[in-house]
């Protein structure tokens, strides 16, 4: 069997040296065992006041048990919202801290390989935990109520939750270079947008309708104001797609015939222009997660921006010599031309010694001394 290789050599390191880890363990033994305290009372309720007929046949409460499953899926998203930040605001601001994030640059790895790798990694405890959670919540797949379709669906919107919170821990610790400063504006900025989705939506929708009805009742016009649009901005909140997403899955209430179906119930009572049977009310979950992935890359991409050394020109030197009178620098052009005459000047001042030299030495070469024959010789 071909082990799997992972390329990310960032992802490849972080998962071999923080999954050996003792307190990986640890977390994941307490979070199943919260998750078993909450679901054994249930399923002990549905079997001690199931039943019996006098043929045999038991009827169990399946309804109690699809319950189970929707409190066993709030206590996975609210330990998300709560371990995420925690374990992603530190990815890249350790780096910093230990003076290893220019290391990482120098690398052949760009900064969106590092930001992948280290955004992976640090999410890769928190899906461990969901995934470590489906025995104790298939225990209601055992006994009957939901398939395993519906199962699967609900881990695929905790899954698409944790990386979309995860993005803003990664992003808060690229901006700042402390883990702990990093940490805190993590979770100050996530209970601020939960908190703004939710008062801008309906104070928004609140107060269009409110000036609708002024409007109507004190100018008798007729405008038809409604504040629907307000309301999108919960698609970026995600306790409201957990909310959608289980209440058109399983409805809640403890009767199934009336249960509630999240935001396509509450098409008549929010959405003054759209009623029940409106797609976007039916795929309220779909487009909400389709947002938020959209969110978490684009804020990825802002964090692979952060890391990203800037090329600074380099500064003019400026003289401690105010009195200095500045040097004359002659154009570049009249350098050459000085550079390529002065071969030939230097050619022509070798020419015109060359006679001179040569005179001079065959004046310096002529005889001193004479003989007596030889000068009679040459008189004659």
């Amino acid at each position: 069997m071909k082990k799997i290789m992972i390329k990310n050599a960032v992802l490849r390191k972080d998962m071999m040296l923080d999954m050996k880890k003792p307190k990986v363990a640890i977390i994941m033994l307490i979070f199943n065992a919260a998750l078993a305290l909450v679901a054994l009372p249930f399923l002990a309720f549905t079997t001690m006041f199931a039943s019996a007929y006098d043929y045999g046949v038991t009827e169990v409460s399946y309804r109690t048990l699809i319950v189970m499953y929707m409190v066993l899926v709030w206590l996975e998203t609210v330990a998300i919202c709560f371990l995420t930040p925690a374990l992603t605001a530190g990815c890249v601001s350790i780096e910093k801290e230990r003076q290893t994030m220019d290391v990482l640059l120098t690398t052949r790895m760009s900064t969106w390989q590092i930001i992948k790798g280290k955004y992976l990694s640090s999410i890769m405890l928190v899906l461990m935990l969901i995934i470590s959670g489906l025995p104790i919540m298939s225990l209601v797949y055992i006994y009957g109520g939901i398939n395993l379709w519906q199962m699967l669906l609900m881990m695929l919107v905790l899954i698409s939750t944790t990386m979309y919170l995860a993005c803003f821990g990664v992003f808060f610790s690229a901006l700042v270079k402390n883990t702990i400063v990093a940490v805190i504006l993590t979770y100050i900025f996530l209970g601020v947008m939960l908190s703004l989705t939710f008062s801008v939506s309906f104070g928004g929708a609140a107060i269009m309708a409110a000036i609708n009805d002024y409007l109507e009742w004190e100018h008798n016009l007729h405008l038809d104001l409604h504040g629907d649009y307000f309301l999108f901005i919960l698609w970026w909140n995600p306790f409201v797609t957990v909310f959608d997403s289980t209440a058109q899955i399983f409805g809640y209430g403890f009767d199934s015939s009336s249960a509630f179906n999240g935001m396509q119930d509450l098409g008549g009572d929010l959405f003054v222009s759209m009623s029940d049977k409106n797609i976007i009310l039916k795929c309220w979950s779909l487009i909400s997660v389709a947002v938020q992935l959209g969110t978490a890359y684009l804020m990825l991409r802002w964090s692979a921006y952060l890391i990203k050394p800037v090329k600074r020109k380099p500064k003019k030197f400026v003289s401690n010599f105010k009195n200095a009178t500045p040097r004359k620098v002659q154009p570049a052009a009249v350098q050459n031309m000085q550079a390529n005459a002065q071969p030939e000047a230097v050619q022509n001042a070798q020419a015109n010694a060359e006679p001179v030299a040569t005179e001079s030495a065959q004046a310096n070469m002529q005889p001193t001394n004479v003989q007596p024959g030889t000068e009679q010789i040459t008189n004659q």
